[in-house]
């Protein structure tokens, strides 16, 4: 729906909305030359990019929060949204834009903590957070910094002193906006020589606003990060009341809740006490190895040294095995597994294996008197058909039959088995397939997942049949090996047999 007030003529706008499209024009296209620019070049242009996209985001954010003060309900039908048929000045602006509603919302938020007032008498008023606002109206500052600023002043506003807390504001809008005035373009021998002429000392001088100017390739000398651990110094500095009364409010805000089925996927939500985040991390930690990528099968490691040497596998090999999602292979034929995980679906699968072992814990609570089980609907015809389909019980996705054979594996299960009317034609025994003595030898003798190079502990394992149980392959010691949550399911796929 395209946005035209009534009065409004088809001719392109004068003044300030005319310069932008002017600008607008003269950086059109730009994309296309960008692979063109030489290594010096394309650094500068990344850092004169990100300073004219600051300039446009503070741009953004007075538009959105005029249009939202113009919008207020007080003014009735006079309203400007009213007048270009919207009913808010949300609803005005995600017509303009195209930005999701959370956007612009946020946009017009932070133009409310950054804007000047006016007071009843007409006399203008200072913004809540000048150093902040003056920053980020001259582009030195970018929205993200801003909003975590003046997120952290404003909640610890009602406590701080008011003195203290402007010197804050100062020194970090100071700490954010500080520039090296160094060009870190000339890291490039050459353009170190093309640059000797026009790259003066540093003498600290800037532009107005007191920074270096970016355009020509000073660097912000406080990253993002850097500059939250700033704010959190001062906000720790700033909090009068100290760490008690946060920890009160923060226990008050803790919880975890389970969305509805999305794209075969079950969104978590919720806020972490710091202790249990601190918790999972360690665990996380403790069994996730970010260096290895992959897992050479030969026991010995100098036979594949050797194949490398002579040729054989080389890093360009595995990382076009690694990007085609296959295991490849050393000159000696032994496979060489690739792990391609992400780190967030990492971190999925130690959950998962955490939550296996919690299954089998005695300490488990009951559930309506009986063991926390895990239901498995299935129907018989399913059951035999590799392509059939299963459902688990209290989440409403279908899922392969092959999971349901999987999950039988880990012991903790119950299978219910309908027939295609809906009637019961089999209960499956609710024990694990393998009994605490067999689960204790296997542990000793395998001593965790048995895929070279997982770390995953015996404790968190499943217990994989070698030969499929739904084949007849026997419930013994010999039959069972031990395997984390992820090369359980993904046998398939792994590369192992």
């Amino acid at each position: 729906m395209a946005i035209t007030h009534p009065s409004e003529s088809s001719a392109a706008a004068s003044g300030a909305a005319g310069r932008v499209r002017e600008a607008a024009e003269r950086v059109r296209g730009l994309c296309t030359e960008v692979e063109s620019l030489g290594d010096a070049d394309l650094v500068r242009a990344a850092g004169a990019v990100e300073a004219l996209g600051r300039l446009v985001d503070a741009l953004r954010v007075r538009a959105a929060g005029e249009i939202e003060a113009r919008s207020s309900q007080g003014l009735g039908e006079d309203r400007l949204s009213a007048r270009y048929g919207c009913r808010t000045g949300s609803e005005l602006l995600e017509r303009l834009t195209g930005a999701p509603g959370r956007e612009v919302r946020r946009r017009a938020g932070l133009d409310a903590r950054t804007r000047a007032g006016v007071s009843l008498t007409g006399e203008e008023l200072p913004a809540r957070f000048p150093d902040i606002a003056d920053a980020l109206h001259a582009g030195s500052l970018g929205i993200e910094t801003a909003e975590l600023l003046t997120g952290m002043l404003t909640r610890v506003g009602p406590r701080a002193d008011p003195g203290a807390a402007a010197a804050a504001e100062a020194a970090l809008v100071a700490t954010a906006t500080a520039t090296t005035g160094r060009d870190f373009a000339t890291q490039d021998s050459a353009a170190d020589a093309d640059d000797s002429s026009s790259s003066g000392p540093d003498d600290g001088t800037g532009t107005p606003d007191g920074s270096t100017d970016k355009g020509a390739g000073g660097m912000p000398a406080a990253t993002f990060a850097e500059v939250k651990i700033h704010s959190q110094v001062w906000e720790a500095h700033l909090d009068q009341d100290g760490p008690d009364p946060e920890a009160t409010r923060a226990a008050a805000l803790r919880g975890l809740s389970l969305g509805s089925a999305r794209d075969g996927l079950i969104p978590v939500r919720g806020n972490l006490m710091p202790e249990t985040a601190a918790q999972f991390t360690r665990l996380l930690s403790a069994y996730l190895n970010p260096a290895a990528r992959t897992h050479d099968t030969d026991p010995n490691p100098e036979t594949h040294a050797d194949a490398t040497a002579d040729g054989g596998t080389d890093g360009a090999s595995e990382a076009g095995s690694e990007a085609a999602g296959e295991s490849s292979t050393a000159a000696s034929g032994t496979p060489v597994i690739v792990d391609e995980r992400t780190p967030a679906q990492k971190r999925h699968d130690v959950l998962a294996s955490i939550l296996t072992a919690a299954a089998r814990a005695a300490e488990t609570p009951s559930l309506g008197g009986d063991a926390a089980t895990l239901l498995v609907h299935i129907t018989a015809e399913d059951l035999s058909d590799p392509t059939g389909i299963t459902t688990l019980d209290g989440i409403d996705i279908p899922t392969p039959a092959r999971i349901a054979h999987r999950i039988a594996c880990a012991g903790a299960v119950q299978k219910v088995l309908f027939d295609s009317t809906g009637r019961i034609v089999a209960l499956g025994s609710k024990e694990r397939v393998f009994n605490a003595h067999q689960r204790r030898a296997i542990t000793a003798r395998d001593g965790g997942c048995v895929i070279p190079g997982c770390t995953i502990p015996a404790s968190w394992c499943e217990i994989h049949h070698v030969h499929a149980h739904a084949e007849n392959g026997p419930t013994h010691t010999d039959n069972g090996v031990l395997l984390c949550w992820f090369h359980h399911h993904h046998l398939e796929t792994s590369g192992w047999d």
